[in-house]
C-alpha cells in the first residue's frame, strides 16, 4: 500500500500511528510510491507525486531517478483520461460485451503507457485485465503478449522471490499451456523452454515460502507433468 494509505488503514483499523522505519524512512516511502508514479520525459522515470508542488496552478513533480522537476499537469489529465477509459472497458466487458470493452482497454492501455511509469500498478493492471479478456475469448496468444511483460513490473515492486511473483507466473504458465492445446503449431522448442522456465521459478518461490507439503507447490508439480505430458503427446501426432 501507499505511505498515507497504509498508515491511514492502521489509524482506523488499530487506532495507533506506526513508526516503524518502513514508514518513516524516506527513502523507503519514496520507493512504494515508485510504483504511482506518472512518467518522465527526460529519463522514463517516475515522477512522484508526493514531491509535488502547485505553483500558479500547475502541478510540478519530480523524478525518482534524474531528479529533474517538471510540470506533470498534461500527464495527470491523460492519466484521467485514460481512467475513464479503463472504467468505461470495465462496464462493458462487466455486461459481457469482451470485444468493445477490449477496445476501450486498448486505448486506455496506449494513454497510460504515454503518461505513466513502466512499474505503474495501474499499467500493470490494464495489461493483466486485458490478458484476461484476451483468455476468456479464446486468443490465448495475444493474452500471453499481455501478461509476460507484467513479470517485470511484479518483480521490480514485490521481489524476485515473492509470492507475487509467483501467483503472475502460474496465471501465465496456465496461459501459455492454453495456447499449446489450442494451437500445435505454438509448440516450438523456445516457447516450450520458456514454459518450463516459468513453471520451474514458480515452484521454487513456493518451496521457499512454504515447503514442498504445500498445496500450490504439489499443484505446481502436477502442472510440469501435465506439460511433458502434452509436449509428448503433440509431437506425436
Amino acid at each position: 500500500m501507499r505511505f498515507a494509505d497504509r498508515k491511514a488503514a492502521l489509524r482506523e483499523q488499530y487506532h495507533f500511528e506506526c513508526v516503524c522505519e518502513p514508514c518513516c524512512s524516506p527513502n523507503q516511502t519514496e520507493y512504494q510510491e515508485r510504483s504511482y508514479g506518472l512518467l518522465c520525459p527526460q529519463c522514463e522515470g517516475p515522477l512522484l507525486q508526493q514531491n509535488e508542488e502547485k505553483k500558479g496552478g500547475r502541478h510540478v513533480l519530480t523524478c525518482g531517478d534524474c531528479g529533474h522537476a517538471q510540470n506533470g499537469s498534461k500527464l495527470i489529465k491523460m492519466d484521467l483520461t485514460a481512467h475513464a477509459l479503463f472504467k468505461q472497458g470495465m462496464s462493458l466487458v462487466d455486461k459481457g460485451d469482451i470485444g468493445p470493452g477490449v477496445n476501450e482497454l486498448l486505448k486506455c492501455l496506449d494513454m497510460r503507457r504515454k503518461c505513466l511509469f513502466k512499474y505503474n500498478k495501474e499499467l500493470l493492471y490494464t495489461q493483466d485485465v486485458l490478458a484476461k479478456c484476451y483468455a476468456m475469448l479464446g486468443q490465448y496468444r495475444e493474452s500471453v503478449q499481455y501478461i509476460e511483460p507484467c513479470l517485470e513490473g511484479v518483480e521490480h515492486i514485490y521481489g524476485e522471490t515473492s509470492i507475487e511473483l509467483s501467483n503472475e507466473l502460474n496465471k501465465l504458465t496456465d496461459v501459455m499451456i492454453s495456447h499449446v492445446q489450442s494451437d500445435p503449431d505454438s509448440l516450438d522448442e523456445e516457447y516450450v523452454n520458456k514454459i518450463r522456465h516459468y513453471v520451474h521459478t514458480s515452484r521454487d518461490i513456493l518451496e521457499l515460502h512454504y515447503g514442498v507439503w504445500n498445496f500450490e507447490y504439489k499443484a505446481t508439480v502436477d502442472k510440469q507433468a501435465v506439460l511433458e505430458k502434452l509436449i509428448k503427446t503433440k509431437r506425436k501426432q
